[in-house]
């Protein structure tokens, strides 16, 4: 049967591609690993054959003898946010098809469980819409991402204070970016809306041919345009240095605030990338 959810997206091709990738991954791990920060534990059953032995109470274990595992409800309804960066680099390789992926597996995801979503993209112009759970405003929502081209340029420090202005109270933040610029302010943003209890977490996005820069000639930088005579043979390794250093730092930072960090490789797939996303959560 055809649900209401399905009438209204069924002819995007955005929602097409990640409901077959959400359902997929729904039905090969744990429910609650989608469910962002909003689930409690609330009791205990016996253990039987096939249970996830993450789920057995090892504590309990050692007093009683027996098995028992944790059985979890969900606490509340969740609050999403989500922050896509629209802006000029994220057009290069495909970046921005990738991380409208994910943006769309989540607001998939969340919408299935009845849960509020907000989305916000920075780029030539800023897109807010704000949380919200009802069928027509997730049909925006997707029709609008589907539709969006990465273009211009935005202020990180003003871009990322509004959108850390617009989260009222505690819910899941996530964040969507190549990190083409200073780090230090969505590290700080990061810090910040973990230290308020927010679970966070960080999708970073990137190609390996942004790492490995093999010819000489022109390139353009995608954030200002301007253009650069690069030698490849001269500074390609001390290129890959700068870059993977601004992975490490953004990376160990995240780690640092108890922020969940997760490569996005595009060349590794949606999937392998979703999955590492999950497999921190359960």
């Amino acid at each position: 049967m055809v649900n209401d959810f399905d009438k209204l997206t069924r002819g995007h091709a955005l929602f097409l591609k990640v409901r077959t990738i959400v359902e997929g991954l729904y039905a090969g791990v744990h429910k609650s690993a989608l469910s962002g920060y909003s689930i409690e534990f609330q009791d205990h059953r016996a253990y039987e054959k096939g249970d996830d032995l993450r789920f057995v109470d090892w504590k309990l274990y050692a007093k009683t003898d027996r098995f028992y595992v944790k059985k979890f409800v969900r606490e509340t309804n969740a609050d999403a946010h989500i922050f896509l960066d629209a802006s000029n680099s994220m057009a290069y390789r495909d970046k921005f098809e990738f991380a409208k992926l994910i943006a769309g597996s989540i607001l998939y995801a969340f919408s299935r469980q009845k849960d509020r979503v907000s989305v916000y993209m920075a780029g030539n112009k800023t897109f807010y819409m704000p949380l919200s759970m009802s069928i027509t405003n997730m049909h925006r929502m997707f029709k609008i991402i589907d539709e969006k081209h990465a273009h211009g340029k935005f202020s990180p420090d003003e871009a990322f204070k509004d959108f850390v202005y617009r989260i009222k109270k505690r819910g899941i933040a996530v964040i969507i970016s190549d990190f083409f610029y200073p780090a230090d302010i969505p590290l700080k943003v990061v810090k910040f809306l973990s230290a308020k209890h927010n679970d966070v977490v960080v999708f970073h996005v990137y190609s390996q041919f942004e790492r490995n820069l093999t010819e000489r000639g022109i390139y353009i930088d995608m954030e200002t345009n301007d253009a650069v005579d690069f030698d490849a043979v001269l500074s390609a390794e001390s290129y890959k240095k700068r870059f993977d250093s601004h992975l490490r730092r953004i990376k160990s930072s995240c780690v640092e605030s108890n922020v969940q960090y997760v490569e996005s490789r595009i060349e590794s797939g949606i999937e392998n990338v979703l999955l590492k996303f999950i497999e921190g959560r359960v």
